[in-house]
């Protein structure tokens, strides 16, 4: 496979996870036990200067960008750029083909259902070198800069997010503490797997 071919590929799959980000938020809102941090962030921030999430999130989104071109331009590729659409799609689409929750089960389905497929999406993407989405690249460029660990950051980032986001007007529930407390832990799980599995398959054909 040529080099134009494969980055085709990756990019292809990036989408996909992307894609696949956006139905685990969608399942966040959907449990109605509260989103993820940047949700409320962003919810704060529309509270206070009226115009739309849509918009803030995509103001949001390129302020990472930029900061993330600041400090580590490497993590920052074509995938970056068309991720926050795809993403933003899915989440739309999502919240409407996912039917609500009418049991305490299927509310707490939904809440892990959200985690693993954001887990998932971020652990594939971060391993495509097509750049990461705006979030992450911010995580792993201080990762870069500081040598710190993945799940510290996130919980520094997501925390931080959280609180502003309340004091500005934003909303959380149980979920939202639930999805800061294992999202960072479960995400570095999922790579450390997704690395082993490329490495016994590449062995598999030495």
């Amino acid at each position: 496979m040529n080099k134009k071919i494969s980055y085709i590929f990756r990019l292809f799959i990036f989408c996909c996870g992307a894609f696949l980000l956006g139905l685990g938020v969608a399942y966040f809102y959907k449990s109605e036990l509260g989103a993820d941090a940047m949700s409320s962030f962003v919810q704060g921030l529309n509270c206070q200067i009226h115009l739309s999430q849509g918009i803030w999130n995509s103001i949001v989104s390129i302020s990472m960008v930029l900061t993330a071109l600041y400090l580590d331009k490497k993590q920052v590729g074509l995938g970056t750029i068309i991720y926050p659409f795809i993403c933003s799609y899915a989440i739309n689409l999502g919240i409407s083909i996912i039917p609500s929750s009418n049991s305490n089960m299927i509310t707490i389905e939904y809440l892990f259902l959200g985690v693993f497929l954001v887990a998932l999406s971020i652990a594939v993407t971060v391993k495509l070198n097509c750049g990461k989405d705006p979030y992450d690249a911010v995580i792993f460029a201080f990762m870069n800069r500081f040598n710190l660990k993945y799940n510290v950051i996130r919980w520094t980032m997501d925390g931080s997010m959280l609180v502003i986001g309340v004091l500005l007007g934003g909303t959380f529930g149980a979920g939202t503490i639930f999805i800061l407390l294992v999202l960072g832990n479960f995400v570095m799980f999922l790579m450390k797997l997704i690395d082993k599995f490329i490495i016994e398959t590449a062995i598999g054909f030495v």
